[in-house]
């Protein structure tokens, strides 16, 4: 009995010994493969065209934030699906499923599968579930020609009003904005991967080519010193006044006075980022300005008769005026063989002009008495510090420097008008910042757009005392004229209860055909700070050749800086009153300012 019981026990042990060896053999066999054997595998495979699968893995793209790092631009998960006819089937019952899930005519895909050329996508993105639906279609019909890679389909969640600024992918590449400028950090380093693969495509792991093969490094994440409420806000006033003067191009820039942080960038016209071809179109056409082009950077403007106040600093640094000098003004005087007018609306002349009232009533005569009173030298010397012609560097493609003309040879007539804003061509963005001069104690900030790259946070650029503490106040204080002076030419604009300062600014513009003066096209500016009193904000509106309802710079533009400063205000409003808002907050300060 016991013998029986023996036999029987090594019976049932024979099967189990041997499906252990043969499990061990099965393991000893991929481990030579994947192993000892694995390289000389490859090779072998390469050599019989077989190691074919070689795969982009694509790098998902950086996200651009606000501020408050809400969502600008970010790339959502999406497939292309891709053909290979050499591989597809001409079955119809394959292709109606295919149609199905994709809206792809059945008859394209049959067409496709008997012309047996190259590969192609099909061009509407397709979600995960589509994805998986086509892959079970696929693995049914047993086709192998169906592939499919990220579409990176980008969204832009504040539409229109950050189109500009932001820019927009063409066929999944960079075309302007943001997106090109910091492309360098948002595309990420794209993987590959080599190896076998089985029937249905997928690499076996064991036979993976790491030496070829490398994993993706996704974009980072950028942060903007934008507020993505604040830009809208600015960028819907500034659509408004522009359509309503039919202006060619209007930019509306908010800058922190102490930080040089912009907190909004608003241009105009504005385009779909999804979908810029109309705008393109319109731009082909003449009727609008590029979308590729941010007028904030990429175009440069006379400032007007806002560049007096800078006039009247510098005369009180230099010593050709002080704040009690007076000028006559009867409405016009001769400069070298031209005539210098002012814009009198409907006076004879402004009479006895001190510095404050030539800044309250924005005499041209008296800025050009002291502008050629300054000299040429000193104004030369004084355009270089001030760095107003360089380019704003602030990661945006398209940046231009300003223009002035250092061989010009009538020196006399170049400062006279460059006195009141004239013969000197700056970019918006560059004009604000000087701006913040006068709000800061003398001490101007240059422009920051990015305040973060990834974990990297950015550094402020370098700021430039400009003028003595006293001459700022005192220039600032004239500014408040503008709007709270009985002929202040912004007092209209007058905010109850808050004490505001700004300067208007009309500049006329040259005929592009004629190359003259013209008498018909004008920059239309307004610039001031948000309070007046301790100016937390700089904010600068510009709108270029506004043709009805008015071209005077208060008119045109002040009425979107009014706009734009109740907001500020009622934020910090909010702010102060214990409220957190997703709009603007705190200022802050410039780390050992």
């Amino acid at each position: 009995m016991r013998q029986s019981n023996s036999s029987s026990a090594r019976v049932r042990l024979f099967p189990a010994l041997l499906l252990c060896f043969g499990f061990g053999a099965v393991g000893a066999q991929h481990m030579r493969l994947a192993t000892w054997q694995r390289g000389e595998h490859l090779d072998v495979a390469a050599g019989y065209d077989r190691l074919t699968h070689r795969v982009t893995i694509e790098a998902r793209r950086g996200d651009i934030l606000d501020r408050g790092e809400r969502v600008l631009a970010r790339s959502e998960s999406g497939w292309w699906m891709t053909l290979t006819p050499s591989l597809l089937t001409e079955s119809p019952a394959f292709w109606v499923e295919v149609s199905e899930v994709t809206g792809m005519p059945a008859e394209q895909g049959i067409t496709l599968a008997r012309r047996k050329g190259s590969g192609v996508e099909w061009q509407e993105p397709l979600d995960d579930n589509q994805r998986a639906r086509l892959i079970e279609v696929a693995r049914r019909y047993r086709v192998d020609g169906v592939g499919f890679r990220p579409a990176g389909v980008r969204t832009y969640p504040a539409g229109s009003a950050l189109a500009p600024l932001l820019g927009f992918l063409d066929g999944g590449k960079p075309a302007s904005g943001v997106e090109l400028g910091l492309e360098q950090f948002l595309r990420g380093r794209d993987g590959v991967e080599v190896g076998f693969v089985d029937r249905r495509g997928r690499t076996l792991p064991w036979l993976e080519d790491r030496a070829q093969s490398s994993p993706a490094e996704d974009g980072a994440n950028v942060v903007l010193t934008i507020d993505r409420d604040l830009q809208t806000f600015a960028s819907e006033r500034l659509a408004e006044a522009c359509e309503f003067h039919g202006a060619w191009q209007g930019v509306v820039i908010v800058m922190e006075t102490r930080t040089g942080n912009v907190r909004a960038m608003a241009t105009w016209p504005t385009f779909d980022p999804t979908d810029p071809v109309p705008a393109r179109q319109r731009a082909l056409r003449g009727e609008t300005a590029s979308p590729e082009m941010n007028p904030a950077v990429a175009v440069v403007l006379e400032p007007g008769s806002t560049f007096k106040v800078f006039t009247i600093a510098l005369g009180m640094e230099t010593g050709a005026l002080t704040e009690q000098s007076v000028v006559s003004c009867r409405g016009s005087m001769p400069v070298a063989n031209h005539t210098i007018h002012c814009a009198l609306h409907g006076s004879p002349g402004h009479g006895q002009v001190t510095p404050e009232r030539c800044v309250e009533v924005s005499c041209n005569v008296a800025a050009a008495t002291w502008g050629m009173k300054i000299g040429h030298k000193s104004w030369y010397g004084f355009i270089e510090r001030l760095g107003i012609l360089e380019r704003p560097n602030v990661s945006l493609p398209g940046e231009l420097k300003g223009r002035f003309n250092w061989q010009e040879y009538n020196k006399q007539l170049q400062v006279a008008t460059v006195a009141f804003g004239q013969s000197l061509n700056v970019t918006p963005l560059m004009l604000a910042s000087a701006f913040t001069v006068f709000g800061n104690d003398g001490v101007m900030v240059r422009p920051r757009l990015v305040e973060r790259i990834g974990d990297a946070e950015q550094p402020f650029p370098p700021a430039t005392r400009v003028f003595r503490v006293e001459t700022a106040r005192a220039v600032l204080g004239m500014m408040k004229r503008v709007v709270e002076g009985e002929h202040g030419t912004g007092r209209a604009l007058k905010i109850e209860g808050v004490e505001m300062a700004g300067k208007s600014g009309t500049a006329q513009k040259r005929d592009p055909e004629t190359g003259k003066m013209s008498r018909s096209l004008y920059v239309s500016s307004f610039v001031g700070y948000v309070p007046g009193n301790s100016p937390d904000y700089t904010v600068l509106v510009m709108i270029d050749s506004p043709t009805k309802n008015g071209y005077y710079g208060a008119a045109v533009a002040g009425p979107v800086f009014r706009a734009v400063a109740e907001y500020l205000l009622r934020s910090t409003s909010r702010e102060q009153g214990g409220e957190r808002s997703g709009a603007v907050q705190g200022t802050g300060s410039r780390p050992g300012a």
